[in-house]
């Protein structure tokens, strides 16, 4: 967990998270997913170097260049066509990470801590109590 500012560029946390995952965890990633906020091009050849795909949502503004590249074709799909795209790159992924923040920042637990350290142990203690509760649901179903 990663606290920033809501000013922060998510891609500037992603390199934070990135370094403190270290090249042991990196290595066993297949795939990131993220949102356009992580479209960077540094981002994504740093990840390919270690074979990792950065699995990201073309921006509108997107070009292509016309090569014969991963991000050229991927932009190409998903312009012909933004449902078998996500459907390709199995982008429905991010949905569940998206579900879990917005339960956690919707529940009405406020942070009530002042430090930064005391607020990132009472994030993490939300994303356990999240996760301990859907594992008493499975166990109820």
């Amino acid at each position: 967990v990663k606290l920033s500012p809501s000013n922060t560029a998510d891609v500037k946390i992603a390199w934070k998270l990135l370094k403190s995952l270290g090249k042991r965890v990196i290595s066993k990633l297949r795939r990131i997913y993220g949102d356009k906020a992580y479209n960077d091009k540094k981002l994504r050849m740093k990840l390919k170097s270690q074979n990792v795909k950065l699995i990201v949502e073309p921006k509108k503004n997107a070009t292509d260049k016309g090569t014969d590249s991963s991000e050229d074709r991927s932009l190409r799909l998903y312009r012909n066509s933004p449902n078998l795209w996500k459907s390709t790159y199995n982008y429905n992924q991010k949905t569940f990470v998206e579900l879990v923040f917005g339960a956690i920042k919707s529940r009405p637990l406020p942070l009530s801590a002042k430090l930064s350290r005391n607020k990132k142990k009472q994030i993490i203690m939300k994303f356990f109590v999240y996760n301990f509760n859907m594992m008493l649901e499975m166990e109820n179903l």
